[in-house]
């Protein structure tokens, strides 16, 4: 069982490890005419409103932590009989996870690489 719970903490967990993310300096204006702490990249660059960001259970979201990943080769498969997700990546050796959730098996396993890769 894992030490992480999917929700806000750990979405900004991956935001800023994996992703490379910041939060913007203030209060920015988003799309529907809020005003709303924003992720931004290394360049400055608008990602997703704080609130929106939601990796550990949106696929969509858990998709852009794949992409960011995809120079350590992800893996992401079903196991039927054990009604889990497993998701793996090269980190010079397997590397992986797994959860019920596709989005929490995603953000776990990038999680694992980013921590070895700190060591």
């Amino acid at each position: 069982m894992s030490e992480y719970k999917a929700g806000p903490e750990f979405n900004a967990l991956i935001a800023e490890k994996v992703m490379g993310w910041k939060i913007g300096e203030g209060w920015q204006p988003w799309p529907g005419g809020c005003l709303e702490r924003i992720w931004v990249d290394n360049r400055g660059r608008k990602q997703y409103s704080y609130c929106d960001w939601s990796p550990s259970t949106n696929i969509t979201y858990a998709w852009r932590v794949l992409v960011k990943m995809k120079n350590y080769l992800p893996s992401l498969q079903w196991n039927g009989s054990g009604s889990y997700w497993f998701c793996t990546f090269d980190n010079g050796g397997q590397v992986g996870c797994t959860d019920p959730t596709a989005p929490m098996a995603v953000c776990l396993a990038a999680l694992k690489v980013i921590e070895a890769n700190e060591k």
